[in-house]
């Protein structure tokens, strides 16, 4: 996914952090320096491909039962709090990026749990144990780059809210927050991040929205030819943000 945004994502700049590299540490230095290299206007992008799980929700004034959490390389279920990366932490670290429009494209294990005052589940919510979920993808990377933009691009203040919910976050998902994200049989990439690499290449330009379309109707379909039983549907939020996303 890095190179094809570097060979036609438009990006000025990209970083990128690479299993052992992908602390938690490391993951919210990546961000600030985002916010070093960029200024109000410019267009970010953050790509996760890793692990993702979720936990009882210590918080009485949420009204989520959950908390979603991603996995960063140095993550241990022990000790959740201060080692994953919760929903509330990683919605602080991008609304540190005011003023930019961001694009989030989540690869695991209940991603659309990271968004903001939803329950974007598929089905009725369910509560497996997280340890059960911890397992499904190998590869915990983050990569990040930034286009620049003119400085009055978005105009006014974003709106602070919990998790990751500003108005100028557009949010692909590969699986709702009740649901496991899968690797293909063969290993080679992931399912959802499969379909958007094959959209990217077969397009000379591409939306969000567009790329949402095909991987919306493509991942569900090699669930169920490949993992009978086993439901993913990737999600995008908000809907409309999709539209003015441009990924290449």
């Amino acid at each position: 996914m890095a190179q094809i945004m570097k060979d036609h994502g438009r990006l000025d700049g990209l970083g990128m952090l690479l299993n052992e590299q992908a602390t938690r540490q490391a993951i919210q230095q990546g961000i600030d320096e985002l916010r070093l290299k960029s200024q109000p206007g410019d267009e970010i992008f953050i790509y996760w491909s890793g692990h993702g799980a979720t936990c009882a929700n210590a918080d009485p004034n949420e009204p989520e039962e959950r908390d979603a959490f991603l996995v960063p390389y140095d993550g241990t279920p022990e000790v959740i709090a201060g080692s994953m990366v919760l929903d509330d932490t990683l919605g602080r670290w991008i609304q540190t990026l005011d003023g930019r429009k961001v694009c989030l494209i989540v690869d695991a294990c209940h991603s659309a749990g990271q968004a903001a005052g939803r329950s974007v589940s598929a089905r009725s919510p369910v509560s497996p144990r997280p340890e059960s979920r911890l397992g499904e993808t190998r590869l915990r990377d983050l990569n990040w780059g930034v286009i620049r933009s003119p400085a009055d691009f978005l105009g006014g203040q974003m709106r602070r809210i919990k998790d990751i919910g500003q108005d100028d976050a557009a949010m692909l998902f590969s699986s709702a927050s009740d649901e496991i994200s899968a690797e293909r049989r063969n290993g080679k990439l992931s399912v959802m991040t499969y379909f958007l690499v094959e959209k990217l290449l077969s397009s000379s330009t591409l939306t969000l929205a567009e790329a949402y379309e095909h991987v919306r109707v493509e991942v569900p379909k090699y669930m169920k030819d490949h993992f009978p039983g086993r439901e993913q549907n990737p999600q995008l939020v908000p809907e409309q943000a999709g539209k003015d996303v441009r990924l290449r």
